[in-house]
């Protein structure tokens, strides 16, 4: 990878740590009835894959939350429950994205998310994290599904954000997710790609490929 100069990043267990079944219980203790946690992921089905790609407000999600319910729990209670998955942040992983662009690489993020979710991350990173920057600002430019009105796996969204950061030479780009179908199409395009797995580190397997 000696011509890599875009490193992208996907969020979701690879920047951030997550657990859904965090969320499943909190909803679960919310009562709600005939849920089903495989419509959030990996189905992502129904009102889930409408908010993923803007199609679908946070409002809709508590009302299709409420309609699963007798109870009528709060938009505080629901929101609460939906970002339990969001764990804390590992800001080293954060000092690496900075050391990356002082070595000359531009670094981006690409998450399938929503609005709650990222309202939610970006909130909890700007009033937290040791480096006096708002999340968005550590990159040269972030890419939510839910504003695009595309998601991962789909071709459509590599295609997009390769137009969006320059339009680069393919072999100068390099794909970092945890989800190995959404490295298929990324690898026709002609990135590069890194599977991140549950037993690798980020920081680990950015400096072997790097200069760092």
């Amino acid at each position: 990878m000696n011509n890599l100069k875009h490193i992208i990043f996907d969020f979701g267990n690879v920047l951030l740590d997550i657990d859904i079944n965090l969320t499943v219980k909190a909803l679960k203790e919310l009562q709600l009835q005939e849920f089903n946690p495989l419509d959030i992921h990996p189905n992502n089905s129904g009102v889930f894959l409408k908010l993923e790609t803007g199609h679908a407000t946070t409002q809709d999600l508590f009302d299709y939350f409420r309609s699963l319910t007798t109870q009528n729990p709060s938009d505080k209670d629901l929101l609460e429950a939906w970002c339990k998955l969001l764990l804390p942040y590992n800001y080293d992983r954060f000092q690496m994205v900075i050391d990356l662009r002082k070595a000359g690489y531009k670094c981006y993020i690409l998450s399938n998310t929503n609005k709650p979710h990222h309202d939610y991350f970006e909130e909890l990173f700007d009033s937290e994290n040791p480096f006096n920057a708002t999340l968005k600002e550590l990159f040269d430019d972030v890419f939510y599904s839910d504003e695009m009105g595309m998601r991962k796996p789909n071709a459509d969204i590599y295609q997009r954000v390769q137009l969006e950061i320059g339009n680069p030479e393919p072999n100068s780009i390099l794909f970092v997710d945890d989800n190995l179908p959404n490295l298929l199409e990324p690898k026709k395009l002609g990135w590069n790609t890194l599977h991140l797995n549950a037993e690798m580190n980020v920081i680990d397997e950015i400096s072997k490929i790097t200069t760092l």
